[in-house]
């Protein structure tokens, strides 16, 4: 019913796991994280109480992710239809596949990660897994979705793929912390959808460090991670125009400015509210930007942005 995978990068001090099925919203009962502690999937007879109570019991520190496992597998009402992978904060790995599990399942216990699945449509699916998540040189919430994005080019559930999840939690962070939680309960497409949310969080995460460097004062440094961003969102664009005016490059501010308040006028409204935050807005070239902002630009078009 579900492939998934549980993943620690050492590099980044970071432990994720990502899951698809073709059931509805498999990151509500499937997908497990505490950060500081581990993560875990439960799937095939889901009880998904088993997922909290496999944290609970690596909380402490005092058992690893196989012991955990066997004290919850030893406890499971049905633990031959049952399976699940574990991964502590040390990035220590168990699995267990339960030999009542729908065929085709399996799973596959690597360094820092496992894969396992169940009623999929090919046999050995989760070890195309496993190979796309050692092969993937990408960062850390891309390999995980190369591991679901290998099983679901293997013939995914048997049924088909409906629902998906990712999950990424720091070893060293707060138990209730996210560092990416990103879900899709109900999709005929659920991975290229997964995909779609992961490529918006990266994005997300590349505004957060520019929009901290403006703040802190540092707006030539924020101009590499905001021109990489590209014009999708309007904050996006009015905010790297704030940092280009605040290093004195106001025609090139003007003319992104002028272009995106003629592409949507109510972003010309929006632009005078930021007076009132902390975005160092009291620089002459950035006030004289937002002064000129709420009389119109007129002649943007003889300046290439």
């Amino acid at each position: 019913m579900t492939y998934s995978i549980v993943a620690y990068d050492p590099f980044r001090g970071l432990m994720g796991v990502a899951a698809c099925a073709s059931g509805h919203g498999v990151g509500r009962a499937g997908t497990w994280a505490m950060g500081g502690v581990g993560v875990a999937a439960t799937q095939a007879d889901l009880t998904p109480r088993t997922g909290p109570q496999a944290l609970e019991l690596l909380r402490s520190g005092e058992l690893r992710a196989d012991e955990a496992l066997a004290a919850i597998a030893q406890q499971h009402e049905n633990p031959r239809g049952w399976q699940m992978g574990l991964l502590d904060r040390e990035g220590r790995c168990a699995a267990h596949t339960g030999d009542l599990c729908l065929r085709h399942a399996g799973h596959v216990v690597g360094r820092g990660y496992s894969v396992q699945a169940n009623m999929m449509a090919a046999p050995d699916s989760w070890c195309a897994m496993a190979e796309a998540f050692e092969t993937c040189t990408a960062e850390f919430s891309e390999r995980l979705l190369q591991a679901l994005r290998a099983g679901h080019t293997a013939g995914g559930d048997v049924r088909g793929d409906h629902s998906a999840a990712l999950l990424v939690v720091s070893t060293a962070g707060s138990e209730w912390e996210r560092v990416t939680d990103l879900r899709i309960d109900w999709s005929e497409s659920p991975v290229d959808d997964l995909a779609a949310l992961v490529s918006i969080d990266r994005n997300y995460e590349v505004y957060i460090k520019a929009l901290g460097l403006l703040l802190d004062g540092n707006p030539q440094e924020s101009l590499a991670p905001f021109e990489s961003l590209g014009d999708e969102k309007p904050e996006w664009v009015l905010l790297r125009a704030v940092a280009l005016a605040s290093v004195g490059k106001r025609d090139r501010a003007q003319a992104i400015v002028g272009r995106l308040f003629e592409q949507r006028p109510m972003w010309r409204e929006i632009a005078t509210r930021f007076a009132d935050t902390d975005l160092r807005l009291d620089h002459p070239e950035v006030a004289g930007l937002l002064e000129a902002a709420s009389e119109g630009f007129p002649d943007t078009d003889k300046v290439n942005p």
